[in-house]
């Protein structure tokens, strides 16, 4: 029978097994020789911590027993955890700080001239319904936010100099968007379009033939153009907005739109640095139809920082113009901390902050990353056999993608020309930090699912109490139930698709 002593331990396990005369998943520990209870063979396998709840705590009294090395281990291992835990919930806080949030929310509404009426926010951006909505919206609307608190800036190429204590040296001319005078444009703005070839993937009805002489199809690579267009009378200063650049020379990224992932070239306008100047530039494209039914995307590309927290802002808006007519507008704004473009950086400017929880957290998933090959070492292909075994690997497997692509970010803003602190203040070039956009928000992805991964880790170690025990169990039984009915889910919808 049952004694009441082995429930009242909680010994569940060890009572069924004992009920049955069935041997329990730890009772290969009865035929372990003395020496081999005493050694460190069986230190470290898995098993204990599988069935923790079928472990005789009587042995665990004994010092020079298996079973008080195993909890000491696991205790030791907990409190890793803990200063694992803290150090990395430490640094994803200090990466994402709430003033990013801030930015972001900021330069998407000013640049959408964005405005709050009643309890509804209405957008100018949204009042663009075609192409001449468009042009009008960047003559009218957008373009003089550009220029908030002066109509002219000066160009660095007519300065005599650009050094210090001589004569025509360029005053410091801050481009400041916003009534705060908070955010600074940093480089030019840079406008693009892509547009398609005469009467390709599309095809005219007979009946309309002789009504309609083309059809412009929607976008795709084949039917792209790279022919300039420009109509005869067309004057020289405007004829280099008409010829095709690549995606090297306009140096941005393509961008995911509803109809079509269009491509990083195209058609480029650099925006002028007197406000007279670019409304008149825009007057004249639009005279000279340089938007025009061949147009599908038109694409508006900034960038700024905000000195007071260091952070930087990569705006982008695309106006779709799909074959049937209208127009799809999507705007995007990433934020992120100029830390995050040098380590050299992060060191000097938050050596306290970023630089010493990231280096710990590098340090502790390295010693993690020890700890789990001696496991692997001891248990062999019994190791992936525990569930939160194969979350422990996971965890490190992200944690490692992370680094490297921070490493690679690193690496390329380092190639980047026109990110070197000599060239960053030319308000005539481009600033291509597109091209760090996607790695960026890949770790932003990854950060997350670490910090998730880790903090359900946090249920291995409730194990330990006898108060949590169950519902470990359960959640593990029940977890693996959902990835092995998903993993069939999907071989039935993808196999009948």
């Amino acid at each position: 029978c049952v004694s009441a002593h082995e429930v009242i331990r909680g010994d569940l396990g060890s009572a069924q097994a004992h009920m049955s005369g069935e041997d329990g998943p730890l009772s290969f520990l009865d035929r372990l020789l003395e020496e081999e209870r005493h050694s460190n063979l069986h230190l470290g396998d898995v098993r204990f911590w599988k069935h923790l709840e079928h472990m005789d705590s009587s042995h665990v009294y004994r010092t020079k027993s298996l079973e008080y090395k195993t909890m000491k281990l696991m205790f030791c291992e907990g409190v890793f955890f803990a200063l694992f835990l803290f150090v990395l919930t430490t640094y994803l806080i200090s990466e994402k700080a709430g003033d990013l949030y801030s930015s972001r929310r900021q330069q998407l509404d000013y640049w959408g001239g964005c405005t709050m009426q009643a309890t509804t926010q209405h957008c100018k951006v949204n009042d663009v319904k075609d192409i001449p909505s468009l042009l009008s919206w960047l003559e009218n609307d957008f373009v003089p936010l550009a220029f908030t608190d002066r109509t002219q800036y000066p160009s660095v190429v007519m300065s005599t100099s650009v050094y210090r204590l001589q004569d025509g040296t360029m005053h410091w001319t801050p481009r400041y968007v916003g009534d705060t005078q908070t955010s600074v444009l940093l480089g030019t703005i840079r406008m693009r379009q892509i547009r398609v070839q005469y009467s390709q993937a599309c095809s005219i009805i007979d009946d309309l033939q002789g009504i309609v002489s083309d059809c412009f199809a929607d976008f795709s690579e084949p039917v792209q153009s790279r022919l300039s267009w420009a109509p005869a009378g067309t004057g020289e200063h405007l004829k280099d907005h008409y010829a095709w650049k690549s995606a090297n020379i306009t140096e941005q990224r393509p961008i995911v739109g509803r109809y079509a992932t269009y491509p990083g070239d195209g058609f480029v306008l650099d925006l002028a640095l007197n406000l007279t100047g670019a409304q008149t530039r825009l007057r004249e494209l639009q005279y000279w139809k340089w938007l025009d039914d061949r147009t599908r995307a038109f694409m508006v590309e900034l960038n700024t920082i905000n000195p007071n927290v260091n952070s930087f802002v990569h705006s982008r808006i695309l106006f779709e113009f799909p074959a049937a007519g209208g127009v799809l507008i999507r705007q995007e704004a990433f934020p992120f901390r100029a830390v995050q473009l040098s380590l050299a950086l992060m060191a000097a400017d938050d050596f306290g902050g970023s630089f010493v929880y990231l280096v710990l957290t590098c340090g502790f998933s390295l010693l993690f990353a020890i700890y789990n090959a001696w496991l692997i070492y001891k248990n062999g292909l019994r190791f992936f056999t525990y569930f939160w075994s194969n979350v422990d690997l996971l965890s490190l497997v992200v944690c490692a993608w992370m680094l490297l692509l921070k490493i690679q970010i690193f690496q390329v803003a380092d190639t980047l020309p026109n990110l070197t602190p000599e060239a960053i203040s030319d308000p005539e070039m481009f600033y291509p930090v597109g091209f760090l956009v996607p790695n960026m928000e890949l770790v932003m992805g990854l950060q997350a699912l670490l910090g998730l991964i880790t903090w359900l880790r946090v249920m291995k170690y409730l194990t330990l109490s006898r108060t949590f025990l169950p519902f470990v169990r359960v959640f593990e039984r029940c977890f693996i139930a959902l990835i092995k009915y998903s993993a069939l889910l999907s071989v039935s919808l993808f196999g009948f698709a």
